[in-house]
């Protein structure tokens, strides 16, 4: 889970998230984060940017966007930057808002999506 904060409404906000992934035929454990993949060869990467359900409930779409490597990919990292109408403002003295995210990418042949994350919105 992330520990990402960011102010809804602001652009340009770089978030960066690795990717994790359990092998196939590798039962996930409790507790325990899936490891990271490496990217270096991955293609399409997106990331699917979830609202929580009150969000949801006015309107707000989840959007999947284009990301980029943050490094080479052997990190497993991949970063996007916000631009508007991304993450919406939330009114000064709002709850802060939990969002999920997903990566999605093609790799070795392989198209889906690694294990979702999250991240705080706030006013």
């Amino acid at each position: 889970m992330s520990d990402y904060r960011i102010v809804g409404g602001d652009i340009g906000t770089t978030l960066v998230f690795p990717v994790r992934e359990w092998p196939v035929g590798t039962p996930p454990e409790p507790n325990t984060l899936a490891p990271v993949v490496n990217l270096a060869a991955a293609t399409t990467l997106r990331l699917i940017l979830i609202p929580p359900a009150p969000v949801l409930s006015q309107g707000v779409a989840q959007q999947t966007v284009t990301a980029t490597l943050y490094t080479n990919g052997t990190d497993g990292k991949i970063q996007y930057t916000t631009v508007a109408g991304d993450v919406p403002a939330i009114p000064w003295g709002g709850q802060p808002q939990l969002w999920n995210v997903r990566p999605s990418f093609t790799l070795s042949g392989w198209t889906g999506k690694g294990e979702p994350d999250t991240f705080w919105v706030d006013s």
